[in-house]
Order: C-alpha cells, then sequence, then structure tokens
C-alpha cells in the first residue's frame, strides 16, 4: 500500500511542476492579432556549405607527387592569397542559416509595429507589396519582443 502512495506522490509532482512550466510559459508572452499592411519582401538563401575544421584532408592532397622547389611553393602561395583577395562574389547575409527563408515586412494598422514574418515559399510569392494581410503573433509582456509571426 505504500508503495502505490508514492507512486501517486510521483506523478501529482509531476503534473505539478509540468503545470507550474506551462502556466509560467503562458504568462510570459501575449498572443495578438490585427490587420497589416506589407511593406516589402525579402529573401534570403541558404548559407552555402563549407568544410569543418576537424575534417582531414583529401586523399589526393596528401598523394606523393612531384615536388616543387621552395621558391615554387612560395609562389604558388602568394598566387592563390592572390586569388582569395581578388576574389567578389554575392556578401553573404548575416541573417543566413541552412535553409532557404522568405521574409514579409508588415506593419501593423493598430499600432504601426513593424514585423518580420517568416513563410513558406509559395504564401511569399503570392503577396505584394501594399497587400492587406492578417497577422497573429507572440509578444513578451515584458520586453515587447515579437517572438512568433504568422499570417493567416
Amino acid at each position: 500500500m505504500p508503495e502505490r502512495s508514492r507512486e501517486s506522490n510521483r506523478r501529482s509532482g509531476f503534473l505539478g511542476i509540468a503545470g507550474l512550466i506551462l502556466l509560467l510559459g503562458l504568462a510570459g508572452c501575449w498572443k495578438k492579432s490585427g490587420d497589416a499592411i506589407v511593406l516589402g519582401k525579402d529573401y534570403v538563401p541558404a548559407a552555402p556549405m563549407t568544410a569543418s575544421p576537424n575534417e582531414s584532408p583529401s586523399p589526393s592532397a596528401t598523394s606523393p607527387g612531384p615536388t616543387a622547389s621552395p621558391a615554387e611553393e612560395s609562389a604558388t602561395a602568394s598566387d592563390e592569397e592572390k586569388m582569395d583577395d581578388d576574389f567578389i562574389g554575392p556578401p553573404l547575409d548575416a541573417r543566413a542559416t541552412d535553409h532557404e527563408q522568405w521574409i514579409v515586412s508588415v506593419e501593423m494598422v493598430s499600432d504601426l509595429k513593424k514585423i518580420d514574418v517568416r513563410l513558406e515559399r509559395t504564401q511569399w510569392e503570392a503577396l505584394q507589396p501594399g497587400d492587406r494581410v492578417h497577422v497573429v503573433y507572440r509578444q513578451g509582456k515584458y520586453t515587447g519582443t515579437v517572438w512568433s509571426a504568422k499570417i493567416e
């Protein structure tokens, strides 16, 4: 009999803790919604995959081959550095992640708050600047930070 009451106490303790966490999570944000006007659209491509610093060199780089003199090696190294400095490509966006992002900037009609909303590509393509949309978002009670937003 005492074993059963221990199990019951554990279960009620777990439910109490889970309820407290849920209550704190819901108490920290307000769910808000309202009409907004699309200001602009932005596309952020995925960041290019780079080699890991712990990755071992490819076998072709370590295979023995004809050796070059030290003068030729330094000339080749300086040419490679020069090529790296001369390379001009598209600048990397600081927001780039491992996947593409389609972002719409909206301005709420009621309080003129500007919010960036991340969308799926089909929804992003359908919207144009000046369109009126309905936005649902969560805003932190203490900081006013918008944590998540979606267009309905």
